[in-house]
């Protein structure tokens, strides 16, 4: 009898125990839905030489320009057989790359970072596009360079192209870009030459301000803004480009720009 009570006694504390403290079960082979859902933060350290990742309160991931420039040295030549550089003027070496832009964002499961990294020359910017595995610091470069620099970086849904905007000297958004990540190649670049067309026939001049970048749940289309024909700049035309980037689509024209 008092077997059958202790025995009762200790199946109802165990019941109460894992249901008071919950994070100490486990969801089959994976991480309960509470930890799966954990939000983290991306933050940089002094002069942007770093990338930290954060959950909740505590560093999981941190990746130095060392790092990168470690990695860069031994794969610069074989991702660029022909040095980037600034026409005949200025060769672009891994280790001039001394930071990290304002840019990185993380995937859609949480499991890479995307950064870029950019050489200043001349009122020119020639940015470059990587991924860091978080689990294992394996890192890979898109072997294409950029002209401009990067603020956002945009992960399609499934992972497996980052889109962004490239600001110049002469404009924001002068230029939006998409990479495959998954091939780590660059798939497409537009630019004014392939809106102008369509939106100012008769003008030779535009600067589109490519913005709002926003890939669709299909992960087949990216949707975008850029300025309206008309004069004023509370309006903008909404385009949408499929992942190759053979199929730029006008969606609506005169949307106004959100406040």
């Amino acid at each position: 009898m008092i077997q059958k009570k202790l025995t009762i006694f200790v199946t109802l504390f165990l019941f109460l125990f894992v249901w008071q403290y919950p994070s100490f079960t486990k969801c089959g082979d994976s991480p309960c839905q509470q930890e799966a859902n954990s939000e983290r933060r991306i933050e940089y350290g002094e002069n942007n030489q770093s990338i930290k990742v954060y959950e909740t309160e505590e560093l999981v991931f941190k990746y130095h320009i060392d790092d990168f420039q470690k990695w860069a040295e031994e794969e610069w030549e074989t991702l660029f057989p022909e040095p980037p550089s600034f026409g005949d003027i200025l060769t672009v070496h891994p280790e001039e790359l001394t930071f990290f832009e304002k840019s990185a964002a993380l995937s859609p499961g949480n499991e890479q970072l995307a950064f870029s990294l950019h050489r200043y020359f001349a009122a020119s910017f020639m940015t470059f596009t990587g991924i860091v595995d978080l689990s294992t610091k394996k890192t890979d470069l898109v072997a294409a360079e950029n002209m401009g620099s990067i603020s956002d970086i945009m992960w399609s849904p499934k992972g497996t192209h980052i889109a962004y905007t490239l600001h110049t000297g002469r404009a924001r958004g002068d230029y939006l870009s998409v990479d495959n990540v998954e091939k780590m190649e660059k798939k497409f670049t537009l630019s004014e030459e392939d809106i102008a067309d369509v939106l100012q026939p008769d003008k030779e001049y535009f600067m589109p301000h490519f913005n709002n970048l926003q890939w669709t749940k299909d992960n087949e289309r990216l949707n975008f803004t850029t300025r309206a024909p008309s004069d004023g700049n509370d309006k903008k035309v909404l385009w949408s480009v499929n992942r190759k980037g053979n199929d730029v689509t006008i969606e609506s024209r005169e949307v106004k720009e959100k406040e």
